[in-house]
């Protein structure tokens, strides 16, 4: 129900879900993830940290979780560690058949080869992102 609140843009009850679900089932992956999202975008220090380590549990809970392993790439994009954004977002890509997910992983990996100047990779998996993305994709 989390996932559905944020879709209808209702942070408050997507919030109040997810923690609902996790009082239920402490491990639940999705809900794990789904206030991890809320926490890293309030882009304060403390949320931030917060929502890290609430991907870093999810990730022991579940470590092929594409879901996880995209948002995990994306921390460690700014974090500066490329290898670490390619192993990720990699093992994310070949975890789900999900287009929308496979984009999310091939764009991740187009930025970490364009940030360290392997611009024929980036150029490949940045068009790989556009040929997963659906239509409505932004």
């Amino acid at each position: 129900m989390g996932h559905c609140f944020m879709k209808l843009n209702n942070q408050d009850k997507a919030r109040l879900a997810f923690e609902r679900a996790l009082d239920l089932d402490p491990k639940c992956v999705g809900a794990l993830v789904g206030l991890a999202i809320l926490k890293l975008n309030k882009q304060h220090p403390d949320s931030i940290r917060n929502g890290v380590q609430m991907l870093s549990k999810a990730y022991t809970i579940d470590s092929s979780n594409p879901m996880v392993l995209n948002h995990l790439a994306n921390h460690f994009f700014f974090k500066k560690d490329y290898n670490k954004v390619q192993h990720l977002a990699l093992h994310a890509f070949h975890n789900t058949e999900n287009e929308a997910m496979r984009a999310e992983s091939c764009y991740q990996l187009a930025r970490a080869f364009h940030v360290q100047d392997d611009f024929d990779q980036a150029f490949q998996y940045y068009y790989q992102a556009t040929q997963f993305a659906p239509v409505a994709f932004v």
